[in-house]
């Protein structure tokens, strides 16, 4: 059978088919830079060395969220000084608040948590132990003097 006839009745000829260049598909490409937002975003998270700013735990870079300090909706804005890497915990937990609401609320923790029976029975049996203390962000602690 020749190729007219073949072409003739639909088949398509294989060495008509491209054939991908895999000799380029194995270069190394070349890294991308990385983008201003990229950078910005890298500056947040290295500010506490990868760890969330309130809590102190270590967050991965993919998990890290941005948190404002200031809030935007108080009037905070998005300088990097206004700027810290959070934990989604946190971040969540924080929300629109300021620092000092945000210090308040949590020190509200364990009497809200008293109020459950599972955690006052925990605590009778000494599994649990609460010690009054004032809330220290990591941040806080770890300024740079």
């Amino acid at each position: 059978m020749t190729e007219q006839e073949i072409n003739k009745i639909g088949v398509t000829v294989i060495d008509k088919i491209p054939k991908p260049d895999l000799e380029a598909r194995m270069q190394p490409t070349t890294p991308k830079k990385p983008t201003a937002a990229q950078r910005r975003r890298q500056k947040i998270y290295q500010k506490y060395y990868g760890h969330c700013a309130y809590c102190g735990n270590e967050i991965e870079y993919k998990d890290m969220q941005v948190d404002h300090i200031w809030p935007k909706s108080g009037g905070g804005g998005n300088e990097l000084e206004n700027l810290n890497p959070a934990c989604r915990a946190c971040n969540f937990y924080k929300s629109a608040m300021t620092l000092e609401q945000f210090r308040d609320q949590l020190g509200l923790m364990i009497g809200r948590l008293r109020k459950d029976f599972s955690f006052r029975l925990t605590e009778s049996y000494g599994l649990i132990r609460c010690f009054p203390k004032k809330v220290k962000f990591y941040f806080e602690k770890n300024e740079k003097k």
